[in-house]
């Protein structure tokens, strides 16, 4: 018999959202009045409660959701806690669930109640969480393996998770291996031997760089923000196609080596990885930039270069025309290693 039940958000939704709402009302009837709870009510409450109010609020529904999700309505409040801006939450519970279902055998319905859970673990993850990360991803299970692989890549992005001491046997544990999406985010890990950091060094092997040309009046205008904004900016632009991704592999050992031939070490580099690291504090899996002058430079030693006496050298022509082409249209080029929103779009 299963021990799950599926998320019903026609049923379980509202029976969540009225129970907020009975907390609002009790903090603050106008505000409550004002809310249209069949309608964008999160919205709502995140643009017209104050930050005291949130905080009674929050600290009302807690115990509501922290409980057994054996009642699915808490599993709902539980995802709520961002929004209520409430910190220091006990994910036990979550992990239980994860604990409950480890030996499930896989479907659709579980697979999204699974993957609903690591959002909300992922989403409120703390450094006093580290006890109950390490537990749901000791768990020996390939059901829950997607979700400990998901939960993996968006903590190491960061810094607490990768340099937890709790952690560390992530590094040489089973989940290496089984793609190089993981293994570029366990490479992230504090006592991973630096030599195998994938972003830094796509020589290893693995690597998956996305390069999108940018235009240099954005390309100075990324210099004014931060890297989580540029990143975001990006990655905006190409979804919206207004840049477009560069179709080429070039992440490979062997591409690499042909550039070394061609170029020598740093150069070969500079191509393949961009010359300025736009994320030193490692808040990506690596994203390093070219500006103008250095694509004028890189696209003007591809033009010097012999390309067609090379053996199987698809990747290193398909990089020379894209350089070429940003130099005549006086771009940039950002180098982003393993990004997913814009792997999505090639």
């Amino acid at each position: 018999m299963s021990k799950f039940e599926k998320l019903d958000t026609y049923e379980q939704d509202p029976i969540a959202a009225a129970m907020v709402m009975r907390v609002v009302e009790a903090v603050n009837p106008v505000l409550a009045a004002e809310i249209d709870v069949y309608g964008d009510w999160e919205g709502a409450l995140r643009e017209h409660a104050t930050p005291v109010e949130l905080a009674e609020i929050g600290q009302r529904v807690r115990p509501l959701a922290e409980r057994s999700f054996d009642d699915p309505v808490a599993r709902y409040l539980f995802g709520l806690f961002p929004l209520l801006k409430i910190t220091s939450s006990d994910v036990s519970y979550v992990v239980d669930e994860f604990e409950k279902l480890k030996d499930e055998k896989p479907c659709l319905d579980l697979d999204r109640v699974l993957d609903y859970d690591v959002d909300t673990l992922i989403s409120v993850m703390a450094p006093e969480h580290i006890a109950q990360l390490d537990r749901f991803l000791r768990i020996d299970s390939e059901t829950v393996w997607p979700q400990q692989a998901a939960l993996i890549k968006a903590g190491v992005q960061k810094g607490f998770f990768r340099d937890a001491d709790a952690l560390q046997w992530l590094v040489s544990s089973r989940f290496r291996g089984w793609n190089r999406y993981l293994d570029q985010a366990l490479d992230r890990m504090r006592s991973a031997p630096k030599e195998k950091a994938i972003a830094d060094r796509p020589e290893a092997g693995g690597a998956m760089p996305i390069y999108v040309p940018v235009p240099a009046g954005q390309f100075a205008q990324l210099l004014k923000v931060d890297c989580a904004a540029r990143l975001e900016e990006l990655c905006d632009a190409v979804e919206e196609k207004r840049l477009l991704v560069g179709e080429i592999d070039g992440g490979s050992a062997a591409t690499h080596q042909r550039l070394v031939a061609l170029f020598g070490a740093a150069d070969a580099d500079a191509v393949m990885c961009g010359e300025t690291d736009w994320d030193p504090d490692r808040q990506t899996a690596g994203f390093r930039v070219n500006n103008p002058v250095v694509v004028a430079r890189l696209a003007q030693r591809f033009d010097g270069a012999d390309i067609g006496v090379m053996e199987d050298a698809s990747a290193v022509g398909e990089l020379a025309g894209f350089y070429s082409q940003a130099q005549q249209r006086g771009d940039g080029i950002a180098i982003l290693m393993n990004q997913e929103r814009l792997h999505a779009r090639r």
